[in-house]
């Protein structure tokens, strides 16, 4: 059984209730740990209420176990006496009171799962508790909290905590509900904060705390300065593996996330506000049109900058090319949208109303209804937002929807055949097997496609191209491809030997590469059918 307080007894002999002002000295505490308490001023029931324990922890002469008495005669009075909750307005730290807009959009962000918070050595302890999004979080008690997970852990989860609260404006106290229609309202009132701050005093406060190095890596894996490198790339300017690199990675973007989450929160309230005003759905230029008429940091690649945020949210996925979604809202159902949207088109044109008419009289609509909503009326959006950022439908002047490819399908297409294939292929053979599958590309379009988007394709040989992604890098000619193998190599190497490497990704005759390394002068035969650099 718990312990109860001993009832408090006025002169009469009467109980006598308790409230705000009354004296510490009712809660029968140690002389210890009264005269401490009461040295630093803390003389009544609501000023120890309101006292964090970091507070506590630094009065002096209050040890650990005269604290841990405090904590459990305080933990003790608050269950016995329900009504003490109204004397409180400090949690983790923070006084709590309503901060208009902020404070409502805090309430989005707060019904969010504890698993999008970079916080991974807590999510397990706190899911054993019961805690599931960063309301419930918020609303754990400091004093209970303090007893489960004392010392390290415990100091972990009141600096988070902490920062969570001033960053959501004491959301998780104040029941406001965003409806889509105050979005736009919303989405202002962040710009304005946003536009408040030099753009490149965000761009510190981001990645405030990576040494030169881990800055140095980000910044090429993102095209942040420069061109934007693959991880194998990175990984053999740093003598590193390619999997290192992707731990490293890994690591600086949990960083990242929680200079966000917990100093910088109205970066991704703006995000995710302008995400569902969208209806959750969105193409990535119009994300990155918006990222730049408010965000102008000269120092930095803004479109770079905008997919790293996108990229390390957990808010966020990439649907397909050029398309991102919520993760909040139902887009799993994203493809099964379009596929049910073109089955119907098949039939002739229909405008949107109509369209979405359709839609709602098959299964899947009640099972995106049927999901938890954030903001009231954005999933009556989420459909519409799908079926226009579908690179396989569009609207015609007459403001119907029709079958028509646009360049972003016919792009992906190309990239699927080459993704199933695994290696370089022909621009002829991608072409072939494009149109097998019910594209329509025609030879010109396809060499336009293939020449023009270099951030997703190279040309690996006359008229072969393979992805970007694979770590694979356009030279103009082959010799300069060479010339980074023997770099690499620093040693001569065997002309049969640099062929091989050559044609591991770069599908070249032997007769080219010979005619490179005896004609190119920066190389130098040392012995019969060997080559090395000519430094000289």
């Amino acid at each position: 059984m718990k312990k109860q307080l001993p009832p408090q007894l006025n002169d009469k002999g009467e109980e006598e209730k308790l409230n705000s002002k009354t004296s510490i000295t009712k809660l029968s505490l140690t002389s210890r740990a009264e005269n401490c308490l009461l040295g630093e001023g803390i003389n009544t029931l609501e000023k120890l209420i309101n006292t964090p324990i970091p507070k506590l922890l630094e009065i002096k002469n209050l040890g650990g176990k005269s604290l841990e008495e405090v904590v459990v005669k305080i933990k003790e009075f608050k269950e016995q006496n329900p009504y003490s909750k109204e004397w409180q307005n400090i949690y983790w730290g923070v006084k709590v009171s309503d901060q208009g807009m902020k404070t409502t959009l805090g309430n989005i962000i707060i019904n969010y799962p504890i698993d999008f918070l970079p916080i991974e050595e807590l999510i397990i302890l706190l899911k054993r508790k019961g805690v599931k999004n960063i309301k419930e979080l918020l609303k754990l008690d400091e004093w209970e909290s303090f007893l489960n997970y004392k010392g390290r852990i415990f100091d972990r989860l009141y600096k988070y905590n902490h920062k969570l609260m001033e960053q959501t404006a004491g959301a998780a106290y104040y029941e406001k509900i965003l409806t889509y229609n105050q979005l736009p309202v919303a989405l202002d009132f962040i710009r304005e904060k946003i536009v408040a701050v030099d753009s490149r005093t965000w761009t510190e406060n981001i990645f405030k705390g990576l040494s030169s190095r881990e800055m140095e890596i980000i910044q090429k894996y993102y095209g942040l300065k420069g061109a934007r490198l693959t991880l194998q790339e990175i990984g053999d300017q740093y003598g590193l593996t390619r999997a290192r690199i992707q731990q490293i990675v890994k690591k600086i973007k949990n960083k990242v996330l929680g200079n966000i989450y917990f100093e910088n929160l109205i970066i991704l309230m703006w995000f995710h506000t302008f995400g569902l005003l969208q209806g959750g759905v969105f193409l990535q230029e119009i994300f990155q049109k918006e990222f730049n008429t408010y965000y102008k940091d000269l120092s930095i690649d803004n479109n770079g900058l905008s997919e790293m945020l996108l990229d390390i949210d957990p808010m966020f996925q990439s649907l397909t090319y050029n398309v991102w979604g919520m993760t909040v809202l139902p887009i799993e159902h994203y493809q099964k949208i379009i596929e049910e949207g073109v089955q119907i088109l098949q039939k002739g044109p229909l405008d949107e109303k109509n369209l979405l008419k359709e839609l709602k009289q098959r299964p899947l609509y009640y099972s995106i209804k049927s999901r938890q909503e954030y903001v009231t009326g954005v999933l009556d959006n989420f459909i519409p937002a799908c079926l226009a950022s579908a690179q396989n439908l569009a609207l015609n002047p007459m403001g119907n929807y029709t079958l028509e490819e646009k360049e972003g399908t016919k792009i992906q297409s190309i990239i699927n055949v080459l993704r199933e294939e695994g290696k370089p292929l022909h621009y002829h053979e991608i072409l072939k097997r494009v149109n097998s599958k019910g594209g329509n590309i025609t030879v010109q379009y396809a060499r336009a496609i293939l020449a023009n988007h270099k951030e997703i394709f190279a040309r690996v040989g006359r008229g072969i191209y393979g992805l970007v992604e694979w770590g694979i890098k356009e030279y103009k000619h082959i010799s300069d491809y060479i010339f980074d193998i023997l770099t690499k190599a620093d040693k001569p190497l065997y002309y049969k030997e640099i062929c091989k490497i050559v044609n591991t990704t770069h599908y070249t005759k032997h007769q080219t590469i010979y005619n490179a390394l005896t004609q190119d002068a920066r190389f130098k035969r040392t012995k019969t059918g060997y080559y090395t650099i000519n430094k000289s």
